[in-house]
């Protein structure tokens, strides 16, 4: 076992007071006293000499090394083999912590965080339109107006609330301070330095803006990661609450002179005032101070005097030189915090060392070598008695069997190493396809701790198989033959299955479940293993509860009967048996068996009818001479229906053998089993049977919810999995659901911190689609993703847009391109779904005029229901057929339960007018939202289902909006989103078109739908 690299114990704390799971002598006194309980009657001596104990000691040391593995670092259980951790579900701190802007303070710091050039901004209440906020910008000296409003636009619709929208984007006019002043310097301070620092320091300090600081200086101050970490998440670090909160509109002198005699340099300033009078300056609603370089021949707005009292003269290159520097200063200062942001180890996921935790070392190792269960074997220096030649093979006998005893207990601890070892596959949304894992107790290439002869020791046995015959075990429920065993190698197995069918067969431990024809019966033993198959489908779950309740009670009778080794079945379309037939003879001549098969099979009248005693009617293939052929697992009401079947059969071994491929997919030759496996290969043997039985005893579907149920409770989210369930229309498909309800929940978790922290924002109306319909709200992914809104869903990162449900398409069919229901019914589909597999609801009719042919459906509440009509029985009959074949369980049908399902969020503010034509705008229409939906697909015609899609839409949407939910046809809902699309198209060119032209046609198009909107009936 190869062992870490690293030179770090284990263990980086060892726990003063063991665990149960690494305490050896609490396992050993357990075990001890629950042997002594269990089996005191027949194990008395617990003394270590006895070989009982010592085994008990083994596997207690055993158990101690995997509680000490359990109790490794949490990082270095989840790493991967490049010791990498998984980031999928384990979030940082700065991403799952943080969240989209909310308040207006969290909007300014995140547009300073973001904007280069942005000085400042502030966010007012618009005076004239409810629900949208004005921006006002102020620039730095170097920024530029169209590049920083576009900058400033795009980033505020990445982050609007849900209806709100930003209105008009100002940038403040830089007004120049007519200041006029004295300025002293200190002794040995360089006149333009100063001054170049001083016109920065005033810039930057008579309206101030956000200042980043480092996120460790925080850290440090002993605040919580979850103080620090709570609003938007800026890459410069933190920036404290921005001030102030309006515009300066007023300078005061004295706030001049606090600045400047901050500034390195400066000894003191005298005769400061503003030109034109007094100690105050007042700055319109649209301005910003500035104080610049004077032009050329303008006077400074400071002259300046050194410490000896002699004036200096400014050289305005070089205090423009420094200006600049301290501003390349400052821009440094920001990307060191920035940069000291990204390496912070909260941001980052700790590495984890490989261990190798599912190396498992054998117990045998540990043995005496008296016992020979060591690497090295049975001692050869043992005097044996001169009379008793065979006592070294009867001990090595032993030996072999006493290995096989601790490998039962080897493969469940080795499978116990693997399982933690596979920890972290349960914290990935990769669905590893199984929740039990297991391991091989055979190494490739071996190595030194695996338990020897392993091999050896899990070789199966030979089966014999009889070349010529197979054996299957029948049950008979008064002298009908109701269940059917596979076919087994030898008569020795056959009996030994004999027993276990009986055992089983008094445990009533048979069960019914549904496929695809119907219903059919098995037969389990108490492990759950298959022993024996129904051999007839059964038309309804009630037609199997009543042969349970016959089975139950009986008389039954079971036999062993021979069938021939080789055989061949004539399957149908649907891959259902027609004919079996068995035959004694070698691999060699079934092929002529085959061609007499095909060529008597094509003429009806060598079927010969025979009454079966449960009253049934079958028939048998013979040849010319009599001798039958084969014969069909079918039973028939009556002897006029077996004929029918007759000719239904010898038309289609005429059609299989005019094709120019008969055997393919319509023969199956038997066996079809793969020959035995041999002494070479009895570890890909074993690990078959390993990889089996884990996978019969996992209940993969079930765990992998409860783990995401898990994750996903580490967020305060759950699903309510039953009620989901109650809306999936198909029966019996519990496993392929709890599938697709897994994928509800991993799409959810795999942008869960992105749409968590966008859950009140809307979707970005300036952003460049992929498809035509904008599908970007928080609460749009919520609702798609809680709801299952298209059946199986992928890892969809927070998609931005989606195609259109019902634009560009015709409308859907009811059954498929061949089938036109009569009925109406909003509820047919689903019934159909749910019952439509069993046969026996099926009824044909005639109308009272006799020109049509009707076919009903029995419905649950025992009424009628025409479905299909049609001019023939024979019509009516097929399209019956057909709509059984389009209702198996993997046909069209079912493919098609989640189809056409969406939704589309609708904020009125979005929809107010634009530009010059904007007008009074009501305010509760800026507080509606509309839930758009499609009144078609399967689930969204159960009315419980529209509740709960009412119930969770008001659940997330913000409390202070109206939500409506308007469910629409399949004409409605392509008038809407025609008119959605061409408004989404108007509206994302009016972002970067302000023209008169570009604003008519967003008027025009909000317009449309805004009048398309108000003809809705009331929801």
């Amino acid at each position: 076992m190869s062992l870490p690299a690293s030179s770090a114990p284990l263990l980086p704390d060892f726990p003063a007071a063991l665990p149960a799971s690494m305490d050896f002598a609490a396992l050993l006194a357990e075990g001890v006293a629950l042997t002594q309980a269990m089996s005191s009657d027949q194990w008395s001596d617990y003394n270590e000499h006895d070989p009982g104990l010592t085994m008990l000691e083994q596997l207690c040391y055993a158990l101690t090394d995997l509680g000490l593995r359990g109790h490794y670092p949490v990082a270095d259980l989840l790493a991967d083999a490049r010791g990498k951790i998984a980031r999928d579900t384990l979030f940082t701190g700065n991403r799952i912590l943080t969240t989209a802007p909310v308040t207006p303070e969290d909007v300014r710091k995140w547009l300073y965080d973001r904007v280069h050039g942005l000085k400042n901004v502030w966010l007012s209440p618009s005076e004239h339109t409810p629900g949208v906020v004005d921006v006002r910008v102020e620039k730095f000296k170097w920024g530029k107006d169209a590049q920083l409003v576009a900058d400033v636009g795009r980033e505020l619709r990445a982050v609007r609330p849900l209806g709100q929208d930003w209105g008009r984007i100002t940038v403040l006019t830089p007004r120049a301070l007519p200041l006029q002043g004295e300025l002293t310097l200190s002794a040995g301070a360089d006149a333009d330095a100063v001054m170049g620092a001083l016109l920065f320091a005033l810039n930057l300090g008579l309206s101030p803006g956000p200042t980043p600081r480092a996120m460790d200086a925080e850290l440090a101050a002993q605040l919580p990661p979850e103080a620090r970490y709570n609003g938007p998440e800026l890459g410069c670090g933190w920036i404290d609450d921005p001030s102030p909160a309006n515009p300066v509109c007023r300078i005061a002198l004295q706030d001049v002179v606090r600045i400047a005699q901050a500034v390195a340099g400066v000894a003191s300033v005298r005769a400061l005032r503003f030109v034109g009078g007094g100690d105050h300056f007042t700055l319109g609603i649209d301005e910003a101070p500035l104080v610049d370089l004077p032009a050329d021949g303008q006077p400074w707005p400071f002259s300046v005097t050194s410490a000896a009292g002699g004036r200096l003269t400014l050289n305005r290159q070089r205090v423009e030189q420094y200006f600049l520097k301290r501003r390349a200063e400052a821009q440094a200062q920001e990307t060191a915090v920035t940069l000291s942001t990204d390496e912070q180890a909260y941001r980052q996921l700790p590495d984890g060392r490989v261990l190798n935790v599912a190396d498992y070392v054998s117990v045998q190792h540990q043995f005496p070598q008296a016992y020979g269960l060591g690497r090295y074997g049975l001692a050869e220096a043992f005097a044996w008695p001169e009379d008793a030649q065979l006592r070294p093979l009867n001990r090595q006998a032993r030996v072999r069997q006493l290995r096989a005893y601790l490998l039962l207990f080897e493969q469940v601890l080795s499978n116990a190493f693997a399982q933690l070892a596979h920890a972290r596959e349960l914290f990935s949304l990769s669905d590893p396809g199984q929740s039990y894992f297991y391991q091989s107790l055979i190494s490739k290439p071996p190595q030194p701790w695996d338990a020897p002869d392993t091999a050896a020791v899990l070789m199966p046995p030979p089966d014999n198989a009889d070349p010529h015959w197979r054996y299957i075990v029948c049950v008979n429920l008064a002298g009908a033959l109701i269940l059917r065993s596979p076919r087994l190698p030898n008569h020795a197995r056959a009996e030994d299955w004999l027993a276990e069918v009986r055992a089983a067969c008094a445990a009533q431990g048979w069960r019914a479940h549904s496929e695809a024809e119907g219903w059919r019966l098995a037969l389990y033993d108490a492990r759950g293993r298959l022993l024996a198959s129904g051999v007839a489908t059964l038309a309804s779950e009630a037609a199997a509860q009543a042969l349970c309740n016959r089975l139950a009670a009986g008389p039954l009778e079971s036999h062993v009967q021979r069938q021939g080794a080789q055989g061949l079945r004539v399957l149908d379309r649907e891959q259902r048996v027609l004919l079996s037939a068995c035959w004694a003879i070698d691999a060699s001549a079934r092929a002529e068996r085959a061609d007499a098969l095909l060529f008597f099979g094509r003429h009806a009248h060598h079927y010969r009818q025979r009454r079966w005693p449960d009253g049934g009617w079958g028939l048998a293939l013979c040849d010319a001479n009599g001798e039958v052929l084969a014969v069909c697992p079918r039973r028939w009401p009556d002897s006029q229906a077996a004929c029918r079947a007759a000719h239904e059969l010898a038309h289609w071994l005429r059609e299989i053998g005019c094709s120019c491929q008969p055997d393919a997919g319509w023969l199956q030759w038997l066996p079809e089993a793969d020959p035995p496996v041999d002494s070479g290969d009895a570890a890909a043997h074993y690990l078959d049977a390993l990889r089996r039985q884990t996978a019969a005893a996992d209940p993969h579907p079930a765990r992998r919810n409860q783990f995401l149920d898990h994750l996903l409770a580490r967020f305060d989210e759950r699903f309510d999995n039953a009620l989901l369930a109650s809306f999936d229309p198909r029966p019996a498909y519990v496993e392929g659901f709890l599938l697709e309800l897994a994928s509800w929940k991993t799409s959810l978790l795999a942008s869960y911190p992105l749409w968590s922290a966008r859950r009140g924002h809307g979707a970005d109306y300036g952003m460049a689609l992929a498809e035509r319909m904008p599908f970007g709200s928080g609460l749009e992914h919520i609702l798609f993703s809680r709801l299952g809104l298209g059946g199986w869903q992928k890892f969809v990162r927070h998609p931005r847009s989606r195609p259109p449900l019902a634009l560009g398409r015709t409308p859907p069919s009811s059954a498929g391109p061949q089938l036109r229901f009569v009925s109406q019914d909003p509820q047919l589909l689903a019934m159909l779904l749910r019952y439509g597999g069993d046969r026996g609801r099926y009824q044909l009719g005639v109308s009272h005029c006799g020109c049509h042919h009707m076919l009903y459906f029995d419905t649950p509440d025992g009424a009628q229901l025409e479905i299909l009509r049609g001019h023939s029985e024979a019509e009516m009959i097929d399209a019956r057929e057909r709509l059984l074949l389009w209702l198996r369980r993997d046909g069209p049908a079912w493919a098609s339960v989640y189809a056409d399902e969406g939704l589309y969020v609708l904020e009125h503010v979005l929809l107010r007018p634009q530009g010059a034509a904007a007008t009074a705008w009501p305010a509760d229409e800026s507080l509606r939202l509309s839930v758009l939906l499609p009144d078609w697909p399967l689930r969204f015609c159960n009315p419980e289902f529209r509740r709960h899609v009412h119930t969770l839409a008001c659940q997330f949407a913000p409390a202070h909006l109206a939500l409506r939910c308007h469910w629409l046809d399949f004409a409605a809902m392509q008038a809407f989103e025609q008119r959605y699309a061409d408004w989404a198209d108007a509206r994302r060119r009016a972002c970067t078109d302000s023209s008169a032209e570009a604003m008519a046609t967003l008027n025009a198009c909000a317009q449309a739908l805004r009048d398309w909107l108000a003809a809705l009936p009331a929801a």
